[in-house]
């Protein structure tokens, strides 16, 4: 539905591309949705020129461009495990969710979906006071008032591709 909404707009603009913000630091994670968009013709300049986060990052500082600092934000269906179905209600969940934390003042963060469980990730600086007791009510609080029955707070900080390592994991395993 997106998809097509995007490249209809594209079309009615007449632009002769659709481009992706992927770079060369995506390469060698598990990344589906560079192959879903090679399948749709969608290009990636940076990832063409070689071009890796932190140099996008020191580029947008040169340029002055607003949200150079801005944490990344992946795709919400990056917060589902592999092998659960991908819908609308679920994202919207995790929108909640992540919006409830962030208007905490948290600023790199996660919630993975697991059905009725969100399971919140945090930055290693910002870990240390969710897991106060003050810190810890408000993240459950924030979580649960985006629908979810049961919260969990990791013990470890937030590290992005997490779930990509565990699924590339059983992928080698299984095909030992």
């Amino acid at each position: 539905m997106l998809r097509a909404g995007l490249f209809a707009l594209a079309a009615r603009r007449g632009y002769a591309a659709v481009l992706s913000g992927a770079n060369a630091d995506d390469v060698g994670d598990w990344r589906p949705g560079l192959q879903a968009a090679a399948e749709h013709g969608v290009v990636h300049p940076l990832l063409e020129a070689g071009v890796g986060k932190e140099e996008v990052r020191r580029l947008a500082r040169e340029l002055g461009v607003p949200s150079a600092e801005k944490p990344a934000s992946p795709c919400l269906a990056s917060r589902i495990p592999y092998g659960t179905a991908v819908d609308l209600e679920a994202l919207a969940q995790i929108d909640r969710a992540e919006l409830a934390l962030k208007r905490l003042g948290y600023r790199v963060l996660r919630v993975r979906h697991y059905g009725e469980r969100g399971r919140v990730e945090l930055s290693e600086d910002e870990l240390t006071h969710a897991l106060t007791h003050d810190g810890r009510e408000a993240v459950v609080a924030a979580v649960m008032s985006a629908g979810y029955a049961e919260v969990e707070i990791a013990d470890e900080p937030f590290r992005s591709g997490s779930l990509n390592a565990s699924f590339t994991k059983r992928l080698a395993v299984a095909f030992d």
